[in-house]
């Protein structure tokens, strides 16, 4: 039983680590993160950051107010979403 003090640690190393492990293994197809929940308190936005850095350029956002909150962060970004969500949305 986990008691109510318990310390859940989340270390950015393993995280980067993990994502370019998981990105080998599909080296066939698209590796990608999703963003949801605050990053279990690192923040969603840092963690944007930190794996866009480590070359993830491909995200999945749980709710429309992350998605805002990147966009936020840079225009390019926001331009280079936008097309790709106009894509897909033509699509249909």
């Amino acid at each position: 039983m986990i008691k109510p003090n318990a310390i859940l640690e989340i270390k950015t190393k393993n995280l980067i680590h993990n994502y370019k492990t998981l990105s080998t293994i599909a080296s066939s197809s698209l590796a990608g993160a999703t963003l949801k929940a605050n990053a279990y308190g690192i923040g969603d936005l840092e963690i944007y950051k930190l794996l866009y850095k480590n070359n993830c350029r491909h995200f999945f956002f749980a709710s429309l107010d992350i998605l805002s909150l990147i966009l936020g962060a840079s225009t390019l970004i926001a331009i280079n979403l936008s097309l790709k969500l106009r894509y897909i949305l033509l699509r249909k």
